[in-house]
């Protein structure tokens, strides 16, 4: 039996859970996911671009909002989404908090090594994106693989 895949080609592991977002334009501060019944470890979030994205120089940082607690910033920003075509993406790299998310151009085919093993660990609340400069106008969904660490935990 082949165990599935997400998106990028990473096995899932069982236990392993994923959830997708519908597909929005993203402006500052909108919520991705939510994360609900206990902690999870995040293991892969990519947000795709499904149309062209406008002119501005738009940069897309992602920030986890605890129920209890203040908010914390998950990852640096990253490189200027200026014109990305449709099939460009932004990977989570859990190399520390401060790492710039991964940008990767339509004309690679949504193609990204992944090599770092890390993981975020959240409780529950929200993980939403934030924009730097302005917002984009292009049309993302969002991918988010994760392991709950409660039996009741679950995004959605």
């Amino acid at each position: 039996m082949r165990l599935p895949e997400d998106d990028v080609g990473n096995v899932i592991q069982p236990g392993d859970r994923v959830a997708a977002s519908a597909q929005m334009t993203m402006v500052d501060g909108t919520v991705m996911f939510t994360v609900s019944g206990g902690p999870v470890d995040i293991l892969g979030l990519r947000s795709t671009l499904m149309t062209d994205n406008s002119s501005l120089a738009a940069t897309l940082q992602f920030k986890f909002n605890p129920t209890v607690g203040s908010g914390q910033a998950i990852s640096g920003a990253s490189a200027a989404l200026t014109s990305l075509l449709a099939g460009s993406t932004v990977d989570l790299v859990p190399t520390a908090l401060t790492t710039a998310p991964l940008v990767t151009l339509a004309g690679s085919g949504g193609l990204a090594v992944q090599s770092v093993l890390n993981k975020v660990r959240v409780p529950p609340g929200t993980l939403t994106a934030q924009f730097a400069t302005s917002s984009v106008t292009g049309a993302w969904k969002n991918y988010l693989r994760y392991a709950p660490l409660s039996p009741d935990a679950m995004v959605v």
